[in-house]
């Protein structure tokens, strides 16, 4: 992989910056150690029903544990994720999509240690007009520690990322 690299959060108005600031210094930290599941492994399929696997991505958030890694199979997934606790969710392959409609934010992070990685997420709807809180997003990070590695992010009417508050992301290229 290459080197972490900071990507600009969106800014919801100058009153922002100070908190921005305080991000862009937690993110000189290092990562690479931070960020790995240390638990136990789950497994998603998407609509799996006979119990192999969880049915959905945040039915496996649900049951996880605290350091736990979650292994998403390939599929379309229309979900809205609260990321509350310490994981790693990983997308296997390159066709995990997460999708949201009617204007909803597609992943909140209020935890620290949060690591996805491999999605493709696009959030849909929302209001065009509206800027920072208020704004449609796929990702929302207003406390916790976020990594985002080989994820790409596209939303119809507002922002990729909002980093605010007491809240850091980093976005990562992998190899």
């Amino acid at each position: 992989g290459g080197p972490v690299q900071a990507v600009p959060a969106s800014l919801s108005s100058r009153d922002d910056l100070p908190s921005v600031a305080a991000s862009v210094a937690q993110m000189a930290a290092p990562v690479s150690k931070t960020f790995h599941g240390t638990g136990t492994v789950l497994r998603v399929r998407y609509g799996c029903r006979d119990g192999s696997a969880h049915g959905s991505i945040s039915s496996a958030v649900e049951a996880a544990q605290s350091g736990a890694t979650i292994e998403v199979e390939e599929g379309d997934y229309v979900e809205q994720l609260v990321l509350s606790k310490p994981v790693s969710i990983k997308g296997l392959g390159d066709g995990v999509v997460l999708k949201s409609a009617g204007g909803n934010t597609l992943v909140t992070c209020c935890s620290e240690h949060v690591h996805v990685v491999g999605f493709k997420m696009w959030q849909s709807g929302g209001d065009s007009s509206k800027r920072g809180r208020s704004s449609a997003r796929c990702v929302e990070v207003f406390s916790g520690q976020l990594l985002l590695e080989r994820c790409t992010m596209q939303s119809e009417a507002g922002s990729g990322l909002i980093v605010a508050d007491s809240g850091s992301a980093t976005v990562k290229e992998g190899s």
